[in-house]
């Protein structure tokens, strides 16, 4: 075999492969928001996450992007673990998007007078295109080199062709020969690390004439089972959520490579004749089709089955560490849209616990107060991570939002460590029969920081917070003319510091619903704390 056949061969799939690279982070970035919206809104059930899966990562051209959007809407609540299964089911039949461009563009129309060209218009995009349009230049320069390397990877595989036997391989048609192709199959994905590339390269082969459609479709399954070992390798030090996401991905892929392996060659055979009879005589174009089917077929029979799926997953690997941070990671951090939503959820649960204790300072044990002030300074520094990542302008407004909450949650925190204050204050409150419904309130923010969406109480939060100063201002007055009478003046000056602390706290809570209510959401009144909150009458 000689050597200037490999270069070629092994260029064309490194040009392959930085093609897609390009191709899927120019996508990501013109989607943008688009892929955390659309899943957010969208996904009900796991039926409509394997469909909205599929076809975002068909035009994504990454299960990888889909898999990290997926797992910071699971980590910040905005999809159950159901739903997400079947997200994950569906970009593994999106994966196979790949295989239909080699089998049915790539190797059937000749692009290469084109794809030069379009390198060229792209980097042009990249160098003085701005925001989107740049990101727009990448995916076209991706797309050309895709091309390229399609193009090469052709030329490669004839030349081999002429030079191996398909028969030297293992054949498919018994166990041995057949576990082999799968091995194959595997390593060609974990050596590449792409399981799109190993497709390409599999499905060119068998459009030289390298590998006969029996050996090319158990490759393919090794391949698909070889995409678990890139999720293993994120396992280790992952937050919760994206291990269950990779356990469901590996699982999901072990299971379907195990039930297939005994059907295989009838399987194959059902599908070629299957093709041949829609009109597809194409060797490529069948193992395409093949590749499809059996996604679809195995994420078919797992749909039914995704809520004892999903909790069998959930009790392998249950939730560990601080619950207030579960979802702020590193890994959530790379898709901006996707962490700067996490991140306002946390902030949002460090306050609602904040507020929780702030009402039951007698109650409050002193480690609580320490997973507050631990979580705080994890949200930080996520800050810190994901301010580098947020470029765009709505995304860099939101982080403003999120810097005003957390530093209203870190003032509400210092406020928590005065519990002297916390003690007096409540019971102050308590017997002025003209006090606003100061804790019912609370309570109802609390609520919907608890789980912030819909209505957030903004209007009605800052009611509170003018009622309790207008309260105070009124306090103050009669405490001083009392004191004056002939009460403790010490007394008299704790008391008012009692009744500032409950002034910070609802001040607080209310600049911390108005920073934390997300763009998009409605904050119409609340009526339930519409209801409670009325100014103090002087």
């Amino acid at each position: 075999m000689n050597t200037p056949m490999l270069v070629t061969l092994a260029g064309s799939i490194g040009l392959f492969l930085v093609g897609m690279i390009l191709l899927t982070d120019g996508l990501k970035a013109v989607a943008g928001d688009a892929l955390r919206r659309l899943l957010t809104k969208a996904v009900s059930n796991q039926w409509t996450g394997a469909m909205w899966g599929a076809i975002l990562t068909a035009l994504v051209q990454s299960s990888t992007a889909t898999s990290l959007v997926t797992i910071g809407l699971v980590s910040a609540g905005l999809l159950t673990f159901t739903q997400a299964v079947g997200v994950i089911l569906g970009a593994n039949i999106g994966t196979t998007g790949t295989s239909w461009l080699v089998a049915a563009v790539g190797l059937k129309i000749s692009l290469s007078t084109v794809a030069l060209p379009m390198i060229a218009f792209g980097a042009v995009m990249r160098l003085f295109g701005k925001g989107r349009w740049s990101a727009m230049g990448f995916a076209i320069a991706g797309f050309g080199l895709l091309f390229v390397g399609i193009d090469g990877m052709a030329t490669g595989m004839a030349d081999l062709s002429e030079r191996f036997d398909p028969s030297q391989l293992p054949r498919a048609d018994g166990l041995v020969g057949r576990l082999l192709l799968i091995l194959i199959g595997l390593a060609m994905t974990v050596v590449v690390q792409s399981s799109s590339a190993a497709a390409a390269t599999t499905i060119t082969a068998l459009y030289a004439g390298a590998i006969s459609i029996d050996q090319a479709t158990a490759m393919i399954v090794g391949q698909s089972v070889g995409t678990c070992f890139t999720a293993l390798m994120t396992i280790p030090g992952a937050p919760t959520a994206a291990k269950r996401t990779a356990l469901a991905h590996v699982m999901f892929n072990v299971i379907i490579a195990c039930a297939v392996f005994f059907i295989l060659p009838a399987f194959t055979d059902a599908v070629v004749w299957f093709a041949e009879r829609a009109g597809a005589e194409s060797a490529s174009v069948q193992v395409a089709i093949f590749h499809t089917t059996y996604k679809l077929t195995a994420a078919l029979i797992f749909l039914p089955f995704a809520l004892p799926f999903a909790n069998l997953i959930e009790w392998m690997l249950p939730q560990r560490g601080p619950r207030l941070i579960a979802n702020l990671d590193d890994s959530v951090a790379d898709v901006a849209e996707v962490g700067v939503e996490a991140a306002r959820r946390s902030i949002a649960g460090i306050a609602a616990a904040s507020l929780d204790h702030a009402m039951k300072p007698e109650d409050s044990a002193a480690d609580r107060l320490h997973d507050i002030d631990e979580s705080l300074s994890t949200a930080r520094s996520f800050l810190t991570k994901l301010g580098s990542s947020s470029g765009v302008k709505h995304q860099q407004e939101r982080m403003v939002s999120l810097l005003h909450s957390i530093d209203h949650a870190e003032r509400l925190a210092g406020a928590l460590h005065e519990h002297r204050l916390a003690t007096q204050a409540w019971p102050e409150v308590n017997r002025d029969a003209g006090s606003p419904k100061i804790a019912e309130s609370l309570g109802v923010i609390v609520g919907w920081m608890k789980n912030p969406v819909g209505h957030a109480p903004v209007e009605e939060a800052e009611k509170l917070s003018k009622a309790v100063a207008s309260w105070r201002k009124d306090k103050r007055e009669s405490i001083i003319d009392i004191a004056a009478t002939g009460e403790d003046a010490r007394r008299a000056l704790e008391r008012l510091d009692a009744i500032r602390w409950i002034d910070r706290v609802a001040y607080h809570a209310w600049r911390l619903t108005h920073h934390l209510h997300a763009p998009g959401e409605e904050s119409e009144p609340h009526a339930e704390l519409a209801a409670k909150v009325e100014p103090h009458a002087p």
